[in-house]
């Protein structure tokens, strides 16, 4: 399939020395040509250009090899004789500004900012390295935007909001045209004269230029910055990607050499000589396919390639199907994720093209493989001629499984372990290994249309292997995301820390130099805290609690369940210890505000924000939790018994230690029956999905009898047999429960349980008169003793 092109899609054009889909590519600003006087300017049909934009996104990557000497507009969009916005560099500092009706300038440059939000010290992009900028303007919060990353840091931001008291903010819009790469003017001394120049010094290359309409978000900025865009996503007036070659730039949210007259950006207009491709595709020139094109004479001519390759020196029209600009640069190109895919059907644009199908579930050769896992296992969709070889062929992943196989069990034919789970597919299907030996644990399938365990579910394995990370002290670096930005956040882990004697930080995300989205671990000695800091080298954290409180100290190897919470519209920031709420404070007069996001500049370099994990533990942490909102005290406390009553945390790691992560097996049955239960009870949880039947069938084996299910869980309490209530007949029970790993998804004593906390009210913090750990700034101990009574089993 590797020698098939598309004549329609120019993202297919083939490297021939490699053998790649096509060629990443970027513009070269030096080798502009005129474009240097004024920019190259973006073709508008005459709808585009009295578009109204009142909200707005410009983004573009840019390397500069000597940031000081990159100066200039990258994308510029003017609104008669004043500026509608315009995204650049200034002596490599990135920069947007913009022009009110009232041609008031507003400017945001990139750079560390104080606790108020002003940049006060603007700081250059790093030399030789790809750099995302983006600029965005919202009017409904009345933000201007400006967003700076490299492909490895996340996004870091810097933001001015407008108040409701400035009336001159809105950027100007009305009839307007566009331009990119517009360098700025430079003087220079030859002879003793200053001289002025207009023209972009050293290397600075621009890449992936995109232009919206619309007001895109912190998220969708990170999440598509090296993704493709697909043409027809809302709000995309323009997109140059460069990659395409040839003699004009295409604009891919028009694509196609019909439309480029309109809207592609043509070097011959800025004197851009060209170079003919090194060599061309032999599928090319052996195509019988035509083109159809207007020569030099103005005359529709019908060639084919290899026709109009012959006669390349004469045929202007070759030029522009064989030769590239020479603007473009390929050396050290950055390379897009995804496909073109107008359709959404998971096969790509040139694939449709190329062999005729457009129905990704169809079978156009009716080998049985339908289209769309015809492309994915790199097999031709139309070929009759070699019957159902492709259906039986192995898949190119190499597990064992045919491509049929993949296709049943909706796997990827590309993939040997479609989940991760250290299985390949082939052993999750067959209970075999490839030499035919059964896999340690597993059954074999019972038939052709089943599997031994599920091949995309990496939990579903007959013996699971739980697993929990054990720290040496360095901080586990989480991969950045824009989704990690949380204004209102809860996050938690079980830990079981070898000692509690230093500092430990189990969550922290910092997003500027003294600013921290939040914060959850505990100080020397183990006193748990939880705090978020705001932005600037002023600001002072906001933290919980705010003094060491009797009692509250973690112990050394215990596992132990902490949590905390920030509700930004509440204000309130709650520390939970083994799902209980044990202090909470509210800002209650609003002067410290949670950074989801910041300047992303650590210790004078640009890293953009960072999450780190586990800095200083030496021990074991799991279920490790993020979420994206405050979430409520009940479902904190659920989510605290989950992790007990899971097995994920509570047994003890056993056997050898890989990469920092030790095996763990289901506690043993005498092991949990040490532990205070009701004698012969048990609690039962099967898998999603089991039948009601089978869950009866399975009890009647036993002869249990079930007590009580719950609504929520569907966990359900059985009772044995009479008699059956010691201990050697509840293991016996727990082992035969446990036979049925296809079923069972965990099974336990039903354990005693006594109140050795607080309760998880979220306000018993407030009631002092029951508890005063002086939290309200009275006097410890000034309460009514309630607690040792309630310890004592006493309640009412």
């Amino acid at each position: 399939m590797a020698d098939f092109t598309s004549p329609l899609h120019s993202m297919n054009r083939l490297d021939p020395a490699t053998g790649d889909n096509f060629i990443n590519r970027y513009l070269v600003l030096a080798n502009i040509g005129g474009g240097a006087q004024d920019g190259l300017e973006v073709p508008l049909a005459a709808a585009d250009r009295v578009m109204l934009m009142p909200e707005w996104t410009v983004e573009a990557w840019v390397k500069a090899a000597d940031p000081a000497l990159a100066s200039g507009a990258l994308i510029r969009r003017a609104v008669g004789n004043n500026l509608g916005y315009e995204l650049g560099l200034s002596d490599g500092v990135p920069y947007v500004m913009y022009q009110t009706a009232k041609k008031t300038s507003i400017r945001l440059d990139f750079g560390a900012t104080d606790d108020k939000g002003n940049v006060v010290a603007p700081h250059a992009i790093p030399a030789g390295v790809w750099v995302h900028l983006a600029a965005s303007w919202a009017p409904t919060a009345r933000a201007l935007s400006l967003t700076v990353g490299t492909e490895t840091s996340g996004l870091a931001v810097v933001r001015r909001v407008f108040s409701a008291t400035e009336l001159d903010y809105l950027p100007v819009d009305g009839s307007s045209f566009f331009s990119l790469a517009d360098p700025t003017a430079y003087i220079v001394n030859e002879g003793g004269v200053d001289v002025e120049k207009k023209d972009w010094r050293g290397d600075v290359f621009l890449d992936e230029v995109r232009i919206w309409t619309v007001a895109r978000s912190l998220v969708e900025l990170d999440e598509n910055r090296t993704q493709l865009i697909q043409t027809g996503t809302p709000g995309l007036f323009r997109c140059f990607r460069f990659d395409d070659g040839g003699m004009t730039i295409e604009d891919f949210a028009h694509p196609g050499w019909r439309t480029a007259e309109t809207y592609a950006i043509a070097a011959a207009d800025y004197g851009v000589a060209s170079t003919p491709e090194a060599l061309v595709n032999d599928a090319i020139l052996n195509s019988a396919a035509e083109v159809e094109y207007v020569d030099g004479a103005g005359a529709v001519v019908v060639k084919t390639y290899a026709e109009v390759w012959a006669d390349y020196a004469a045929d202007p029209a070759a030029v522009d199907l064989f030769g590239v600009a020479d603007w473009l640069g390929t050396a050290g190109a950055l390379a897009f994720r995804g496909i073109d895919d107008a359709d959404a059907d998971g096969m790509p644009d040139w694939f449709e093209n190329v062999y005729g199908v457009d129905d990704a579930e169809g079978d156009e050769d009716g080998d049985g493989l339908t289209n769309l896992y015809e492309y994915l296992a790199g097999t031709v969709p139309n070929d009759t001629a070699n019957g159902n070889a492709d259906f039986h062929a192995l898949a190119i992943a190499g597990d064992g499984l045919t491509n049929g196989e993949k296709q049943a069990f909706g796997l990827d034919p590309r993939l040997a372990d479609s989940d991760g789970d250290g299985y390949s597919d082939y052993e999750e299907v067959y209970g075999l290994k490839a030499d035919g030996s059964p896999v340690d644990g597993m059954f074999r399938r019972p038939d052709e249309d089943s599997f031994a365990a599920d091949p995309l579910r990496p939990l579903s394995n007959t013996r699971p292997v739980l697993r929990h990370l054990v720290m040496d002290g360095a901080a586990l670096t989480i991969p950045p995301q824009a989704r990690h930005a949380l204004p209102s956040w809860t996050v938690m882990a079980m830990v079981k820390p070898d000692s509690v004697a230093n500092a430990v930080t189990l969550f922290k995300r910092q997003v500027s130099e003294n600013g921290v989205n939040f914060e959850l671990g505990w100080t020397a000695g183990g006193m748990p805290y939880a705090s978020f800091t705001p932005n600037g080298p002023a600001a002072t954290a906001f933290r919980v609690p705010e003094n060491d409180v009797v009692g509250l100290a973690i112990e050394a190897g215990v596992w132990t369940h902490l949590a905390a919470s920030y509700d930004a519209d509440a204000r309130l920031l709650t520390l939970y210890v083994n799902g209980m709420p044990v202090v909470e404070r509210e800002d209650l007069r609003h002067q410290f505000t949670c950074p989801a996001f910041g300047d992303g500049i650590l210790a004078g370099v640009m890293t953009g924000p960072v999450f780190n994990i586990g800095e200083g533990l030496d021990g074991a942490i799991d279920n490790i939790r993020v979420y994206g909102s405050a979430l409520p005290a009940s479902q904190i406390y659920r989510d605290h018994r989950t992790s007990l009553s899971s097995n994920e945390a509570a047994a003890a790691p056993y056997g050898e230690e890989t990469g920092g992560y030790r095996a763990l097996a289901y506690e043993s049955a005498s092991e949990m029956l040490a532990r205070p239960h009701r004698a012969g009870q048990l609690i039962v949880k099967f898998k999603p999905g089991v039948r009601f039947q089978a869950m009866e069938d399975a009890h009647a084996a036993l002869g249990t009898t079930v007590v009580k299910t719950s609504a929520f869980t569907g966990v359900q309490l059985v009772q044995l047999p009479a008699g059956a209530d010691d201990a050697a007949a509840m293991e016996a029970a727990i082992s035969q429960y446990r036979a049925w790993t296809d079923q069972i998804e965990y099974v336990e004593p039903n354990y005693e349980l006594h109140f050795l906390a607080p309760p998880n009210d979220a306000l018993f913090n407030n009631l002092w008169g029951l508890h005063n750990t002086g939290q309200t700034g009275g006097t410890p101990g000034a309460d009514i003793n309630v607690m040792p009574v309630w310890d004592a089993g006493y309640t009412g």
